[in-house]
């Protein structure tokens, strides 16, 4: 027996109805929507756990510093004749304790940290001082 269409009456069709398409879509958005918070919460976790793991790095560059030196890294440096001129950060001192060799020699200790002997390695941000769960950080760290 066939149909108007020439199928016959008896045989099922192949593919799915619109109620079924439908259905499905309704299925995949409702799973997406459940999915999507999670994983921001898992990628704010491993932000913060970044951030954790860099402060122990520091801390843990500053203990070696303290060992090898022998005290907390200055912020001042004394020029030749004995008076103090050349500021910097504490965290240039600790720079090679922390695989940042490249970064402090790229530093003039004799000048101040803001100096234009200076310029490039001040712009340089190791990805260590930064902490990913910060807003705005984005783009230093790439």
């Amino acid at each position: 027996m066939e149909t108007r269409r020439g199928r016959r009456a008896d045989r099922p069709t192949a593919g799915f109805t619109l109620i079924e398409v439908l259905v499905v879509i309704g299925i995949v958005s409702l799973l997406m929507l459940l999915l999507v918070p999670a994983v921001q919460n898992a990628r704010q976790a491993a932000r913060r756990l970044q951030c954790a793991s860099n402060l122990r790095q520091i801390g843990l560059g500053l203990s070696q510093y303290i060992t090898v030196e022998g005290q907390l890294p200055a912020g001042d440096l004394p020029n030749p004749g004995g008076e103090f001129v050349a500021r910097r950060s504490g965290f240039v001192a600790i720079l090679p304790h922390i695989e940042g060799q490249a970064i402090f020699n790229g530093f003039n200790v004799t000048e101040d940290m803001n100096a234009i002997a200076n310029l490039t390695s001040e712009l340089a941000r190791p990805a260590l001082f930064v902490c990913p769960a910060d807003a705005g950080t984005e783009r230093l760290l790439s």
